[in-house]
């Protein structure tokens, strides 16, 4: 079927059938003619730097969305229906370490993608914008760039830890799954990244509290928990 994107942009209100919850965009489930695709409209300039990320990590068979068309400020690209990676990990399933397994698979696969030595990096860890269908698809790539691939790890460890509810047992032994099987793809040893990795970590938790008012003191000691005792924490599923 061939889809008028420039109508649909024209018409947007009248095929939305529902607003995803953004921040920084306005991103809407719409659908045209029996077919649901996603309508992520741009608040700011990044629209032309996203979608050519895009296809670039589609065409390199990347799991994310596929993108379809750029209109104006307006990004059109492939619907996946799943549950989000944040979802499933604070739900009372019995087994997560499938969702951990493709989500390093995700951050191995995109940080072989290399400039000058450095990864390319998603940007934006937020583990909402992870969505889950057979695999772990990516969403949300505005803040990419290229660095070192800790920065993607050690926020994402501090997503995990710090979504409710937080800083559990369980937290911890999904965060230590998480980084084992990802060092594990990459050969990577541990005890060579410490420093790097716990400083990503802190900073991750640290972001996320300065958003996060009602949380801040619970994070902020855990961030010097961390600080203190990173080996207790982080080494004792590696020995």
């Amino acid at each position: 079927m061939t889809i008028d994107f420039v109508y649909i942009e024209n018409n947007l209100r009248y095929h939305t059938l529902k607003k995803f919850v953004s921040k920084k965009n306005s991103v809407y489930l719409v659908e045209y003619k029996g077919e649901k695709l996603v309508a992520k409209v741009f608040k700011n300039s990044k629209h032309i730097f996203e979608f050519s990320l895009l296809n670039f990590l589609y065409s390199k068979d990347i799991s994310i969305p596929k993108p379809f068309a750029l209109v104006n400020q307006t990004i059109f690209m492939e619907y996946i229906e799943g549950d989000t990676l944040m979802d499933l990990i604070n739900s009372n399933i019995p087994d997560k370490k499938k969702y951990l397994d493709g989500l390093s698979e995700f951050f191995f696969r995109i940080h072989q993608i290399k400039k000058r030595q450095m990864s390319l990096l998603k940007g934006d860890f937020c583990i909402k914008n992870f969505i889950y269908n057979s695999k772990i698809y990516g969403l949300d790539f505005e803040e990419s760039t290229y660095g070192n691939s800790l920065i993607d790890i050690g926020g994402t460890i501090a997503q995990i830890l710090d979504s409710s509810p937080s800083f559990t047992e369980e937290k911890f032994y999904l965060s230590n799954y998480f980084l084992g099987t990802y060092l594990e793809k990459n050969q990577l040893d541990l005890h060579q990244l410490k420093s790097d990795l716990k400083h990503f970590i802190i900073d991750g938790l640290l972001f996320d509290a300065s958003f996060r008012p009602a949380q801040r003191e619970e994070i902020e000691k855990w961030s010097i928990k961390i600080r203190k005792n990173f080996d207790q924490i982080f080494y004792k599923e590696f020995q």
